[in-house]
């Protein structure tokens, strides 16, 4: 805190040797001692911190915390702006920031300024933390691990034990730097999964969701939507009302595992230290039979498979796990355990691998295989050993991709991906009086890309997916139509046409959408859209080097720029050529830019490069190279209640009669239909109630 006040007291006294430079309009005339005095002031200040540092014609400076171009002015010809340290953990300071302007606009700073304050912050981050997180795992690994096998034993009364220990994790939220209407708050759901370390939220409006970074370490765990009880890493997160693009929400934690480790047991006869299995005679036996009991050797124990990884439920608790597998056809890959119910196991396998998927039990009954085909007899007798983890039983295809009653034990297993409409609840926040209303509404069911890959075709046309390959199903509810069961829902299945990559071409999500768009005219109900999104961040921006960016099959356009540009004219200037690029620049957060594609050209890759055309670092701070958008499918035109009347008198418009207009979206698509004029919907005077 110290350097911080030191720093700030420089700033005041470069101000005012910049105010009396402003007497001369060239620094030639200058005074030496007078540039003597701001040299030694800035030789000061960049022991503290890293500067950058802009001279003008009189000799005056502009002092940029951080490095030229970064839009954190500290010093001015006109204005000094102080720094802040800041921390919303009020008890143990671990997520201390530096704020810009801390009266005005409380700007966070970059996490490392570099100089001694950069270094008395480093050694919070880098060895103070690493011990606090080592003793917070340490905490809660002993307390989980004894409490299993303290539940597992009997206590002096002859009950099974309880917890033996305790630690707990609680989060507070600190809305300092938020200036919409939010309110905050978070539960801790999974002491054993949730973090112990604050986290930072941002509100992009873009998405409409929230980033979540670690607040020290500053890496991006994930994203979040606004509403309440979002889950999210053990923890259930509540982040609700009207943000603004920008805002940040620091939850920092107030207890900690290694704080919070407790006893549970004071009475000593609670202490489960006998073995659960022991044998007692009845009271009413009249014969003088005894009986013992003793463990089987470990190495004499029944074996399942010894190889794999192995899935199973946990109570209700849903988690995900992210693991390299390395797949053989000679062993199991993965166990699913008895008794795991909706277990979903997410394969990302290579376009051009050629991996097979073969699910069997442990008796050999082959269940599912991604080939629809049975196993050689070489194959059945390469896999089926004891040695894998396999029983007496021999191989069986009689169950093999069989669904619903006629699959094994009644359990469809199915290749592919799938999604569904689900029921959201949000709090809103009403401006005018504060109170948070509950809105419930119907989310169509989507699927989402990953990054779909921008490879280049410079050969002949390439077939990508074969032609029916893949196979599109959807259900929608429709009681009028001849195929519909008996709760009145259709469902309907076409198989996909080939996917190819023309001669130059280079793949992309737009090129993914309207393939999609195009094969799901084969519905009988077009009630399927596939759309395309590419968004491109950047943050560490530097004007002093060169870019060019282009969209989709455009070649690439030099943006200019002054070498001192913002990041506010560096925006305008990648603005001023989209029409020829196909991409806008956006601000991101308080000094970032984000790229995104224009309207037409929605998930185009968006290529960036340099003026000279070799590869490396661009002024965006990302290096040359394509960068990748993702697709979306997702159900359209279903019917969903998007309000509810609250009384029976209540009136829609007042009681005034209107019109709705109705027109298919895709109405210039679609080759098989008549063009009628639109439908239109009359609602007469005092009819708008229920």
């Amino acid at each position: 805190r110290q350097s911080v006040k030191e720093l700030n007291a420089l700033s005041t006294q470069l101000l005012k040797v910049n105010q009396e430079l402003n007497r001369k309009t060239s620094i030639l005339d200058q005074p030496p001692s007078m540039l003597d005095q701001r040299d030694a002031i800035l030789r000061d200040m960049s022991a503290l911190v890293k500067l950058g540092v802009t001279e003008l014609p009189s000799g005056q400076v502009i002092v940029n915390l951080g490095g030229s171009g970064r839009g954190f002015e500290i010093v001015t010809p006109t204005a000094s702006k102080d720094i802040a340290i800041f921390s919303s953990d009020k008890t143990g300071g671990t997520d201390l920031r530096l704020i810009l302007d801390p009266y005005g606009a409380k700007r966070p700073l970059p996490g490392a300024p570099g100089g001694s304050i950069g270094g008395a912050m480093a050694f919070r981050s880098e060895v103070l933390r690493p011990v606090r997180v080592g003793l917070d795992h340490l905490a809660s690994s002993f307390a989980k691990e004894a409490n299993q096998v303290h539940r597992s034993g009997l206590d002096a009364e002859g009950d099974f034990g309880g917890d033996l220990f305790r630690t707990s994790t609680s989060f507070v939220a600190n809305l300092d730097t938020a200036n919409g209407a939010v309110s905050a708050w978070a539960k801790v759901t999974d002491p054993a999964v949730a973090p112990t370390e604050a986290l930072e939220f941002i509100y992009r409006e873009a998405t409409q969701s929230w980033d979540v970074l670690n607040l020290l370490t500053r890496e991006r765990l994930g994203a979040i939507s606004s509403g309440e009880d979002q889950p999210f890493m053990g923890m259930s997160i509540t982040l609700a009302g009207e943000p603004e693009n920008g805002d940040v929400v620091i939850f920092h934690t107030e207890d900690r595992p290694a704080r919070t480790f407790e006893v549970l047991i004071k009475d000593i006869d609670r202490v489960a230290a006998a073995a659960t299995m022991r044998q007692t005679p009845g009271s009413a036996n009249t014969s003088g039979a005894e009986a013992s009991l003793e463990l089987v050797p470990e190495d004499e124990q029944p074996k399942g498979f010894q190889y794999g990884y192995a899935l199973s439920n946990e109570g209700t608790t849903q988690t995900r796990q992210d693991v390299t597998i390395k797949a053989g056809g000679q062993r199991p890959a993965i166990q699913v355990a008895k008794g795991t119910l909706g277990a979903q196991v997410l394969f990302d396998i290579q376009s051009d691998s050629d991996q097979q998927i073969q699910v069997l039990t442990r008796e050999g009954v082959h269940v599912a295989s991604s080939t629809g085909a049975s196993l050689s007899l070489a194959e059945q007798t390469s896999l089926l050993l004891r040695e894998n983890g396999f029983g007496e039983g021999m191989y069986s295809d009689l169950y093999l991709n069989k669904t619903d009653e006629d699959a094994y034990l009644d359990t469809t297993v199915r290749f592919g991906i799938s999604s569904s409409a689900k029921t959201v609840t949000n709090p809103t926040v009403d401006p005018d009086t504060g109170l948070i209303t509950q809105v419930t509404y119907t989310e169509s069911a989507f699927i989402g890309s990953k990054k779909v890959v921008a490879t280049l075709n410079s050969g002949e046309t390439q077939t990508l997916v074969a032609d029916g390959a893949v196979n599109f199903s959807n259900t929608y509810y429709d009681p009028g139509d001849a195929t519909a069961d008996a709760n009145g829902y259709v469902e309907q299945t076409i198989a996909l046409d080939a996917l190819t990559l023309g001669e130059n071409k280079r793949l992309s999500a737009a090129m993914m959408a309207d393939y999609f768009n195009e094969e799901f005219k084969a519905l009988t109900a077009n009630n399927v859209v596939a759309s395309a999104f590419n968004e491109v961040r950047a943050q560490e921006i530097d004007p002093t080097l060169t870019l060019t960016i282009g969209g989709g099959d455009t070649p690439p356009v030099a943006i200019n720029y002054a070498v001192n540009a913002t990041v506010g004219e560096m925006i305008q200037a990648i603005n001023a050529v989209s029409g020829q690029t196909n991409v806008r620049a956006g601000w991101f957060g308080e000094t970032g830019i984000v790229l995104t594609n224009t309207t037409g050209h929605e998930g185009e890759n968006i290529m960036l490069g340099r003026a000279d055309g070799e590869s490396g670092l661009t002024s965006l701070g990302l290096v040359s190279g394509a960068y990748e958008g993702t697709y979306r499918i997702a159900a359209a035109g279903e019917e969903v209640v998007s309000n509810v009347f609250s009384t029976a008198t209540q009136t829609l418009n007042e009681s005034a009669g209107f019109s709705i207009t109705l027109t298919r979206f895709d109405w210039d698509s679609r080759d098989d239909l008549d063009d009628p004029p639109p439908y239109t919907v009359n609602i007469e005077d005092d009819a708008d109630t229920p």
